[in-house]
C-alpha cells in the first residue's frame, strides 16, 4: 500500500499523514513503514479480542443452543446439495 501511494517504505510519516505535522507528536524518525506495522498490530489486537469475545459469548449459551445451531446448519447444507 505503501509503494501503491508512490512512497518509499522508508519516508517520513508525515508524508503520508501530512496532516500530522505540527502536532505535539515527536515524528521525527518515523516511516511510513513503522506507522503501516503499528495500524496493523493495532487492527489484528483488535480482530483477535473480538474473535475472543464472541469465542466466550458463544461458549457460554446453553447447549440446546448449539445443537439446535448445528442441525439447522446441516439441514440447510443438506437441502443445497440436492
Amino acid at each position: 500500500m505503501i509503494t501503491g501511494m508512490g512512497l518509499a517504505p522508508g519516508a517520513p510519516v508525515t508524508s503520508v499523514y501530512p496532516g500530522q505535522e505540527g502536532k505535539d507528536a515527536n515524528l521525527e524518525g518515523v516511516t511510513a513503514l513503522d506507522q503501516c506495522i503499528t495500524e496493523q498490530i493495532y487492527v489484528r489486537d483488535g480482530i483477535t479480542r473480538s474473535l475472543l469475545y464472541n469465542q466466550v459469548q458463544t461458549a457460554q449459551l446453553p447447549l440446546s443452543l448449539h445443537l439446535s445451531s448445528a442441525i439447522r446448519a446441516f439441514l440447510e447444507l443438506s437441502s443445497d446439495s440436492t
